[in-house]
């Protein structure tokens, strides 16, 4: 005969998956555009963004204060982050290791145009010289979210 007796070793801990987690820094950092085209490990974040902020970021009328779009490709997320970021919002997009590729020609313009970025106040060359180093080093890094990349 097996009993199955409760378990503590998780008490006093929070158990989050790392998606959720993002979703959560992009709310507590102040985002409020967020875009992404749908991915492999990184579709959830929009969608996990969507529920955090429809409970945490409604206006006192009753409105959003904040826009998710899941946009129809990697290269439009990304446009939508730099125009976002250059009306003056914080913006994000989440992707994976080919969406990143396919980003690397709007992260170019965002630094040549010098559209502000994650640094308000500054350009966006300090955010893709950021980007660059990530990207040479396998750690991709754009606009707050981090991702690893794993081989």
């Amino acid at each position: 005969m097996f009993y199955i007796e409760r378990m503590n070793a998780t008490a006093g801990k929070i158990i989050i998956d790392g998606n959720s987690a993002a979703a959560l820094g992009c709310l507590f950092a102040g985002c409020t555009v967020v875009t992404w085209y749908p991915i492999t490990p990184s579709s959830s974040v929009g969608g996990d963004d969507d529920e955090y902020m429809k409970e945490y970021r409604i206006g006192p009328d009753g409105k959003a204060t904040f826009a998710i779009v899941q946009a129809e490709d990697e290269l439009a997320a990304i446009g939508m982050v730099i125009g976002a970021g250059w009306a003056g919002a914080r913006s994000m997009t989440a992707t994976a290791g080919p969406g990143i590729s396919l980003m690397s020609e709007f992260a170019g313009l965002a630094y040549y145009a010098e559209i502000p970025g994650r640094d308000l106040g500054h350009s966006a060359r300090r955010t893709v010289d950021r980007f660059a180093h990530a990207h040479f080093t396998r750690r991709y890094s754009l606009h707050g979210l981090s991702f690893a990349r794993r081989y």
